[in-house]
């Protein structure tokens, strides 16, 4: 009792020091969704459907975007903090329930020393700490993905009807938080098959998470359907499978791809111990077959897709279960502590990286420029980046850097999101470049600012914000 007490108000302290603490930063140029699901937010105030650039938005579920819309109501005063804060105090909490939960299961499965060093590291993950302090999907939907998975654990063995009708509601929440949370049907799906094919009654428990689930799931969705067909089966259904690779090459690429950068997204030490932990995990296959069978399946889907840590971070929480299970065996080594002490200050150093990548204001800081230098002269406004987004924080028409550039205006680049964005073939980004490439060569920058902090989970690069100036 005397270390539950030290243990949890410490993990505590140091969940609510990496998350509140400076929650007033504006748009990050290589994450920048954050001002789209604004954008969706305000589009509450009319009730439903929710708008998204002038479309009803059906690609997800609403309920994030509602509980937005009602904490930003309730306490309008987060707005002064920063234009995100209500999005991300919705992230946050996501993250402090899955937090809370992965504590408890670990707990059971390895005891309290081991749940509490395991939640340790979890809570200092850097792509977890990233995500969630930023007013987007994946800390919530990871949320409700491991709430289904605890408490599957939990009853899978002594499931009743009751049972199976709470998890099937768990399940359907999940699903609708975010379509990747459908692979979690892997669960009953298996245990079904186990139990139907050595005949044990319990099958039919299985079988009912999985239809009602599924049904949970579907009727949410029949007011949209009525609504518009074409749009549910264009967002809910099609967005998701238009990034689809099938090709096996492709799959092993990113496959090697992922592997590569995940020391990055996890820190060394977890990516090290996660994998130790996979091994070890087959010396007890019933014990974790639960999180390998999500951790397989999840690795399949993601390696289905282009590479994207939003995707990855899918499988965090069962990286992080394997991680506590080579905490279970790396205690019986010497210098357990000192070696631990080591692994937790390089992930803590890793840690930073990501909690530094959430502080940017240079969007906001040079917008500001542009605005007082476009009161000053009135010429158009270009940009090199994002400026759908750039003309909705500013309402103000920005343009895609283009040929008429060339003829006078206001030009904002970036060096992040630029030399990403120019390097893509179409047309229109191709005359951006070629207009880009005569300002660089015919004029001077009238201003800049030196962004300092990381672009964590992309690069630890810094970035750079230069306004130029064409009069002629």
């Amino acid at each position: 009792m005397k270390k539950r007490n030290i243990f949890l108000p410490s993990l505590l302290l140091i969940f609510l020091i990496t998350r509140l603490f400076f929650l007033g930063s504006g748009l990050n140029v290589l994450e920048p969704d954050e001002e789209d699901y604004r954008q969706i937010v305000q589009s509450a105030s009319d009730g439903w459907p929710l708008y998204w650039q002038g479309q009803p938005y059906f690609e997800k579920f609403p309920l994030y975007i509602y509980l937005g819309f009602f904490l930003g109501k309730v306490l309008p005063f987060l707005f002064k903090i920063g234009p995100y804060v209500n999005l991300k105090l919705i992230s946050i909490i996501s993250c402090f329930g899955l937090v809370f939960l992965f504590f408890k299961h670990i707990e059971k499965r390895a005891g309290l020393k081991i749940a509490f060093i395991s939640t340790l590291f979890l809570i200092l993950n850097p792509l977890l700490l990233f995500y969630s302090r930023q007013g987007t999907y994946e800390a919530f939907y990871l949320f409700f993905g491991f709430l289904f998975f605890y408490f599957f654990e939990k009853y899978k063995e002594r499931l009743n009807f009751k049972r199976a009708l709470f998890l099937a509601a768990l399940l359907a929440l999940a699903v609708l938080s975010k379509h990747i949370n459908v692979l979690f049907f892997i669960l009953p799906g298996s245990y079904f098959l186990k139990n139907f094919t050595k005949k044990r009654k319990g099958y039919i428990y299985f079988f009912s998470i999985i239809l009602l689930s599924a049904i949970f799931t579907v009727l949410p969705l029949i007011p949209v359907y009525l609504y518009s067909k074409s749009l549910i089966l264009d967002q809910f259904i099609g967005v998701p499978r238009q990034f689809f690779i099938k090709h096996p090459r492709t799959f092993l690429a990113i496959f090697w791809e992922y592997f590569k950068i995940s020391p990055f997204w996890l820190s060394w030490p977890i990516f090290l111990g996660s994998v130790l932990g996979i091994i070890l995990a087959f010396k007890n296959l019933a014990k974790n077959l639960s999180w390998l069978l999500l951790l397989l399946i999840g690795g399949i889907y993601i390696n289905s897709y282009y590479v994207n840590a939003r995707s990855f971070i899918f499988i965090v929480p069962c990286l992080m279960i394997s991680f506590s299970v080579f905490l279970q065996n790396f205690g019986e080594i010497n210098f357990y502590k000192l070696i631990l002490a080591v692994l937790l200050s390089l992930t803590a150093f890793q840690a930073k990286v990501a909690f530094e990548s959430t502080l940017h204001k240079g969007v906001e800081v040079s917008l500001e420029k542009v605005k007082e230098i476009k009161r000053q002269k009135d010429l158009p406004v270009f940009a090199t980046f994002e400026e759908d987004k750039l003309s909705r924080i500013t309402k103000t028409n920005i343009k895609l850097l283009n040929s008429e550039a060339t003829q006078g205006g206001i030009i904002l680049i970036d060096h992040r999101k630029t030399e990403l964005m120019l390097n893509l073939q179409s047309p229109a980004y191709q005359e951006a470049k070629k207009a880009l490439d005569w300002v660089l060569e015919n004029k001077s920058p009238t201003w800049e600012y030196n962004d300092s902090h990381p672009h964590f989970p992309a690069t630890t690069l810094p970035n750079k914000f230069q306004i130029y100036l064409n009069e002629t």
